[in-house]
């Protein structure tokens, strides 16, 4: 059998679309390392529900 001669297409379209994927991550991880996410706040928010949840629940 012969071999064929383009083997080496084969692991440069895969390292290729590796680093598309990795890309797709760091611009992913970039975004969410941005946000912050105050924990108070969304604490506050949660009472908020939880009490409305409770009158409903009462009335």
């Amino acid at each position: 059998m012969k071999n064929t001669k383009n083997k080496g297409n084969h692991w440069s379209d895969r390292n290729a679309n590796n680093n598309f994927f990795l890309r797709v991550l760091q611009h992913f991880y970039s975004i969410r390392g941005s946000f912050t996410f105050d924990i108070f706040q969304f604490l506050k928010l949660e009472n908020k529900k939880l009490q409305l949840i409770y009158a409903n629940i009462r009335v």
